[in-house]
């Protein structure tokens, strides 16, 4: 059957950074830039397009952390200080079988929320991170196995109450945090 190419080595890297020593909490935002696999069948081997990863980052000063599940590629590292995080939920729409046909997976959907944005210039992002996926509606999606955990970062513009639209996303249970980009 030949070989259908093999999936690079996830490895682990150290990133340091620079926190600052005002009592928030920091995080750090890995998001691929440009990956490795460099052909048009990235996709169809299972490579994401935003390979997206957050580490929590705990002390102040200069703080090394470890970012693990790296692909081979470029990446851009983000310190942010966690402003606001709020819980969301998305369900799975109703899709009715019959004999003939299956249930079709469910496309990914689109998903408002609402944050409060302060008035201080700051650059803010929203950063989503899928807390637990929901359970397979049918035998199909539970054998295309599990997404892992599915993180997406949307740039936020404006000020005060700030309504944001959420792409992508597929029914499960998410982490949404409201983060200034430190620069």
């Amino acid at each position: 059957k030949g070989d259908k190419g093999s999936k690079p080595a996830l490895v682990s890297q150290d990133v340091t950074v620079t926190v600052p020593d005002d009592g928030a909490t920091y995080e750090i935002v890995v998001s691929e830039v440009a990956s490795a696999a460099a052909n048009s069948n990235a996709q169809a081997k299972g490579l994401p397009k935003n390979h997206t990863i957050v580490v929590p980052v705990t002390g102040t000063g200069s703080v090394t952390v470890s970012v693990p599940g790296l692909r081979p590629g470029s990446y851009k590292v983000d310190l942010v200080q966690i402003s606001s995080s709020q819980d969301l939920t998305v369900a799975a729409p109703v899709a009715a079988a019959t004999k003939r046909t299956k249930a079709a997976k469910p496309a990914p959907v689109s998903q408002d929320v609402t944050v409060t944005v302060a008035d201080d210039g700051a650059t803010y992002e929203l950063v989503v991170t899928e807390a637990a996926p929901a359970a397979a509606a049918n035998v199909n999606a539970a054998a295309q196995g599990p997404r892992g955990n599915h993180t997406i970062v949307v740039p936020v513009t404006g000020t005060g109450s700030v309504t944001v639209s959420i792409p992508g996303l597929h029914p499960g249970s998410y982490k949404v945090e409201l983060v200034k980009v430190s620069s």
